[in-house]
């Protein structure tokens, strides 16, 4: 099985497209994951929905924003459905002990 780990969405994409072009790049499964709206991608909401209609292909993570979101924020995403969570800049060093029930969370989910 081939998963291309990694991948962001355009906002407004089609899904259905998506997954109709993984097999000529011989790609079993895709993890999409948000970048944020600033740079034009599909929200988490967006992403999420994509899954659904495509639970076999689409592996939705999300963005998680570390310094805003809370350990909270965790299971919320999990219970909506993603299966993994995206970080990227942080607003303090990622291994600042703050972070550390975040990743908590995170690990035992």
């Amino acid at each position: 099985m081939t998963i291309d780990f990694h991948a962001h969405f355009p906002r407004g994409g089609s899904f259905s497209q998506l997954v109709e072009l993984l097999p000529q790049a011989r790609i079993d499964r895709i993890c999409l994951c948000s970048a944020g709206a600033v740079f034009g991608h599909a929200s988490n909401e967006e992403i999420l929905r994509g899954a659904g209609q495509h639970p076999r292909e689409i592996v939705p993570f999300a963005l998680f924003e570390l310094g805003s979101d809370g350990p909270e924020r965790v299971d919320e995403y999990a219970r909506a459905g993603f299966r993994a969570f995206k970080i990227t800049n942080p607003r303090a060093p990622y291994d600042s002990p703050e972070y550390f029930p975040v990743y908590e969370r995170m690990e035992a989910l």
